[in-house]
């Protein structure tokens, strides 16, 4: 079955590169992650998702994703450098 963003099991957003191993460990031992910077100040619960080009599978490039902290930020980025763009959120698995 293939994902595509907004599907609430696309991705998965980790707290710490501890975390995302201990998820591995128990769900996937073959996965991979990638860490990106977070925009705004620090993380809540949440994390807004950006993809420059939504049907890329570029995962991994810096480039690839915007995240940030929170809607606001992320709306207002969005007004800025991308109007008409979509956002996706998603939970940060503690």
């Amino acid at each position: 079955m293939q994902r595509h963003p907004g599907d609430p099991q696309w991705i998965k957003v980790f707290a710490s590169a501890e975390v995302a191993g201990q998820w591995f460990d128990q769900h996937d031992t073959e996965g991979v992650a990638w860490e990106y910077e977070i925009e705004g100040r620090q993380r809540l619960a949440s994390i807004w998702i950006y993809l420059t080009d939504e049907k890329s599978r570029d995962i991994g490039n810096p480039g690839w994703a915007r995240l940030f902290t929170s809607e606001q930020t992320a709306e207002n980025w969005l007004e800025q450098i991308a109007p008409g763009r979509r956002i996706w959120t998603y939970p940060v698995e503690e």
